[in-house]
């Protein structure tokens, strides 16, 4: 670990950490376990003597298109050295890799940026009085002395959230109109949270590690013959009966089984029995249902899914939600984002993002079948505190929902793997950043007895897809089919 006063160039190495499968044999079979263990070493080839870096690791058939991540997380052990564990869910060659996502040091830097600055992020309010416009700044907490200040904390949820007065004497605080994020200025401004040398701890092009001994040949003891079953599951792959259905129970938010695998670039969850829907079976799906979504740009996806897939009927927003109707079938889909913070160039009007999950939850007209929550990207440039406190109060809202309406599915979306552009968009957006606040997620919600998780991470680990905010279309594929298999289990 790097001294705490200065940052020395010696850190976890891509080109001289290592791994290997421990106790490697000639052939493997399916449903065997194997261990791999990962050997740290810093940019001068010394052994670490630390933990604390964040590597991924899965098993990869290219040719076949299947992959799975490493099963439960990989163990630290604290002196630089990793193991990973997986399960052998496929036959063929299986190649094992390894990504080193941050190094030690890397990890150690951005807890401290998160410690030392807990609002990191650069908002703006537009106030607009007829043709009269200012823009002031604004943020989760305090921006200037109270009688400067225009305070918008809410009074049902006490979420808080304050600008800028604007100076101009024509202009108020009841005429905040619109709110945007200064995303230049944030990626400027970041740099300046770390110390002189530390960039050189990042790693702003993710790459796996090296390994001259890591793939392994599986065999399924006889049982490769024969056809695919209508659902779509070779005879070798747990059979489709012996699954439990789609249903909704707490979870354990640290698993030791991966929530499921690719073959063929298709999704196999190894905890219920997932489907595959074709535009007919996902309209006789949701026929006389309604979902609500409540979330970010990625829970929007499965919005805009779905409106493609079934060529649904755009409906002019209603209390700030896009909406859309399938007339022949009677569904009914909304969509808002979850409120504020909100990071982007869009940006929206003050009075759609004042509403936050809980107002939402609470003062909606209609009563949905099923409630998507996704939340956690945009709370990223703030202390995970922030989203704690904002989780502790949709929780009870969420309880609320479920009392008024004990058949509404609650789904959350996890959080997805990213990518990084250059050293300023990861010191915004680390992975490691949203790795950690998804855990918060799944901590607040892992005993209610009433929810699902979609595990978009363990997802997106395994795709054959680069990492990136949005999930390309086969990753979202598998994460609406996944979706719709809760919503409509067999």
């Amino acid at each position: 670990m790097l001294e705490k006063d200065e940052a020395d160039a010696v850190t976890t190495s891509l080109n001289f950490s290592k791994y290997h499968v421990i106790n490697h044999k000639d052939t493997y079979y399916i449903n065997d376990k194997i261990q791999v263990l990962i050997e740290a070493y810093d940019s001068k080839g010394r052994p670490q003597r630390t933990g604390g870096a964040y590597f991924r690791a899965k098993l990869v058939s290219k040719d076949i298109k299947a992959s799975s991540r490493s099963d439960g997380e990989i163990i630290d052990f604290g002196n630089g050295q990793y193991q990973a564990e997986f399960v052998l869910r496929w036959p063929g060659r299986v190649d094992v890799m390894v990504m080193l996502v941050d190094s030690n040091d890397a990890v150690y830097i951005l807890e401290r940026m998160r410690r030392e600055f807990p609002n990191r992020g650069t908002y703006v309010g537009h106030f607009l009085n007829g043709t009269i416009l200012e823009d002031t700044e604004c943020n989760v907490d305090h921006v200037a002395i109270p009688e400067k200040e225009c305070d918008y904390t809410d009074e049902e949820t006490n979420i808080h959230w304050y600008c800028v007065r604007p100076t101009n004497p024509n202009l108020n605080c009841k005429h905040w109109w619109k709110h945007n994020s200064n995303n230049t200025y944030i990626f400027q401004q970041q740099p300046k949270y770390i110390r002189p040398g530390e960039d050189a701890h990042f790693i702003t092009n993710k790459k796996y590690l090296a390994c001259n001994n890591c793939s392994i040949n599986v065999l399924d003891k006889g049982r490769s013959k024969g056809q695919n079953d209508k659902y779509g599951r070779l005879p070798w792959q747990k059979q489709w009966k012996t699954l439990p259905k789609c249903l909704p129970g707490s979870f354990n938010k640290f698993e030791n089984i991966t929530s499921g695998y690719l073959y063929k670039d298709k999704w196999f969850s190894t905890r219920c029995r997932n489907l595959e829907f074709s535009v007919k079976s996902a309209a006789q799906c949701l026929k006389n249902k309604t979902i609500l979504i409540l979330g970010d740009s990625t829970g929007r996806q499965l919005y805009t899914y779905l409106l493609a897939l079934l060529k649904l009927r755009k409906i002019p927003s209603i209390d700030c939600m896009e909406h859309a109707k399938g007339d022949s079938i009677n569904f009914t889909i909304y969509d808002k984002f979850h409120g504020l913070p909100s990071i982007g160039h869009g940006g929206g009007p003050s009075r759609c993002l004042r509403q936050s999950v809980v107002n939402v939850l609470d003062h909606m007209t209609f009563t949905p079948d099923v409630f998507i929550l996704s939340i956690t990207a945009h709370f990223s440039l703030h202390s995970p505190d922030y989203l704690r406190q904002r989780l502790q109060i949709i929780r009870p809202a969420v309880e609320r929902l479920h009392k008024r309406n004990p058949k509404t599915l609650f789904i959350i979306k996890s959080a997805n793997t990213r990518e990084f552009q250059n050293l300023s968009h990861l010191l915004s957006n680390n992975e490691w950043y949203i790795y950690t606040l998804d855990r918060i997620v799944r901590e607040m919600f892992s005993d209610y007895p009433h929810v699902v998780l979609i595990d978009a991470w363990d997802m997106t680990v395994a795709q054959f897809n680069p990492d990136g905010v949005h999930p390309k279309r086969s990753t979202l594929v598998n994460i609406v089919d996944l979706t719709l298999s809760y919503i409509c289990p067999a």
